[in-house]
């Protein structure tokens, strides 16, 4: 394992490290073991988010307001010519996971996902065609 290819090397307070990055290429230590490993799933990374959110206390749909909040911020952060596309991919990312544990919890299949997505989709294709808006 190479922290350079680790799912979480953007948070992983050991994958900042280049010294301890040579350390793991060079086999002297092993990775930091962060879990989700890169050869597992996104929808278990998701699971395991999920799971471990549901005894948190805390309703997943808070966290989805928050995270929805701070890209808002980036986004206005941008029009003012005061933010950047790196805060708001990362702020987009964490709506995108913080969504995906919720419909998670509630139940919701990837294949409904994909439908609901697909139907918005069309719908706005079609809205553009008639009238030159989404």
């Amino acid at each position: 394992m190479d922290c350079k290819n680790c799912i979480s090397a953007l948070v992983c307070k050991y994958a900042q490290d280049a010294t301890y990055r040579e350390k793991v290429r060079s086999g002297e230590v092993n990775c930091c073991d962060f879990y989700p490993r890169p050869d597992d799933s996104l929808k278990k990374a998701i699971a395991a988010v999920a799971k471990l959110d549901s005894t948190s206390g805390v309703p997943q749909s808070v966290y989805v307001v928050e995270e929805c909040s701070e890209l808002v911020k980036e986004l206005m952060k941008k029009e003012r010519k005061k933010g950047n596309d790196f805060a708001i991919i990362d702020e987009a990312c964490d709506v995108l996971t913080t969504i995906f544990v919720m419909l998670r919890q509630y139940g919701v299949t990837e294949w409904t996902v994909q439908q609901n997505i697909l139907a918005k989709c069309n719908r706005a294709l079609e809205r553009y065609e008639k009238s030159g808006e989404l």
